[in-house]
């Protein structure tokens, strides 16, 4: 089985007291509801203020059918009561997370809707031609080409953009290109993982200012780690809750997950020319000037069999952060839950492997005695050669 990371990091400075004005369209409000409700962390914790009056709606197994509540409160806004005062006074990691969720939400649904008719992109034009220029600044000029007198995108890259493909889909669909070098193809995905951060980051900081959260630095960062498969958990219509019980999750939109990329060396490439890089690393800068700094993660498909490590390193010290498949919590705990850690990895190369090697370079009996001695045994030789050239010439 093949395993991918998902991480999300939203950083936020708190210190300033400026809100959101504009209210949420219908739409809006029965995408959040949905998200929420869909989301154990978020429901728990905030699920309480969004007050729905409306039928409730169920499947054939008597869950509820979460698609059509969402329709019902479209065509009937009344329905839904949202206590924004309520949520505002919600850790701003929880308000953070719920805007992000959204954000991501909305981008999904506009990228699947421009992929059907222009009917169904309406509603998103306005947001979809933000996030086209954000991509058309970025992608390398192969992948334009001037159409009635307008720098356009390579049509066949629309196909690229689909939410639901994975890194390796999109890294074999690129290498087909022909109008693509191997840079250029690392350029593309480069291009639409910044496009993907720069709307979302956007997006959710309205969304977040809108829920009433306050902050005078906002980041908002979508991270992937692993292989660049598919992998079962991973926005595949379905998330745990803390009981471990399977819930319906966000639409599947594997796609929007951006991984750091690199080039295979051209001896070992089969279908594709890129592949991720496992253990992606972000730099970031503290708010400073005695500010409150907080760090939220949202950890989206966990591995079972290796334990998803998150590790923060500041001021020459580090902490480790350890994952649930269960709970989709992080702990410092490294018993928190199974599966083999990143740490334990680290500490069985240092202990074994390393350990061995260190004591054979470096140990009584490594290569640095054996150097040392050989040394010790030249120079006795030359002063003992050096005494008997001076007895035979006396």
């Amino acid at each position: 089985m093949k395993y991918v990371y998902t991480l999300l990091i939203s950083f936020v400075s708190l210190a300033s007291f400026s809100q959101g004005s504009t209210d949420f369209t219908a739409e809006d409000r029965a995408y959040l509801f949905h998200i929420v409700k869909k989301s154990p962390i978020l429901d728990n914790s905030i699920g309480r203020y969004f007050e729905y009056s409306g039928p409730q709606i169920r499947l054939m197994n008597k869950e509820l059918n979460y698609d059509s509540i969402e329709s019902y409160i479209i065509n009937n806004p009344n329905s839904l009561f949202i206590r924004k005062g309520e949520i505002e006074k919600s850790p701003k990691g929880i308000i953070a997370e719920a805007a992000n969720k959204m954000a991501l939400w909305e981008l999904n649904k506009m990228l699947l809707a421009s992929r059907q008719s222009e009917n169904d992109l309406e509603r998103y034009k306005t947001q979809y031609n933000q996030f086209e220029g954000i991509l058309k600044s970025k992608l390398p000029p192969s992948a334009m080409k001037t159409e009635n007198g307008n720098l356009e995108i390579q049509k066949k890259l629309f196909a690229v953009l689909n939410p639901g493909l994975s890194f390796n889909d999109k890294a074999a669909m690129l290498a087909t290109f022909n109008f693509l070098t191997v840079d250029d193809q690392l350029a593309t995905i480069e291009a639409m993982n910044y496009a993907t951060n720069a709307y979302v980051e956007k997006r959710a900081y309205e969304i977040f200012l809108q829920l009433g959260g306050t902050a005078t630095t906002f980041k908002n960062i979508l991270i992937a780690a692993g292989d660049g498969s598919e992998t079962s958990g991973l926005l595949n219509e379905r998330e745990k809750d803390e009981n471990g019980k399977w819930n319906k999750g966000l639409p599947k939109a594997i796609g929007l997950f951006p991984y750091d990329a690199k080039i295979i060396e051209a001896s070992k490439r089969n279908k594709t020319a890129l592949e991720p890089i496992r253990m992606p690393a972000i730099d970031f800068e503290t708010a400073g000037d005695n500010k409150l700094t907080q760090l939220h993660f949202d950890v989206w498909g966990y591995n079972t069999k290796k334990q998803t490590t998150v590790v923060i390193e500041r001021n020459g010290q580090s902490y480790h952060l350890f994952g649930s498949n269960d709970t989709r919590f992080l702990s410092p705990d490294s018993t928190y839950s199974d599966g083999k850690t990143f740490q334990a990895v680290v500490n069985e190369l240092e202990k074994d492997k390393v350990a061995k090697l260190w004591d054979k370079i470096y140990g009584k009996r490594g290569y640095d005695y054996d150097i040392e001695t050989a040394n010790e045994k030249r120079t006795r030789l030359k002063r003992k050669s050096t005494r008997t050239n001076t007895s035979t010439q006396t």
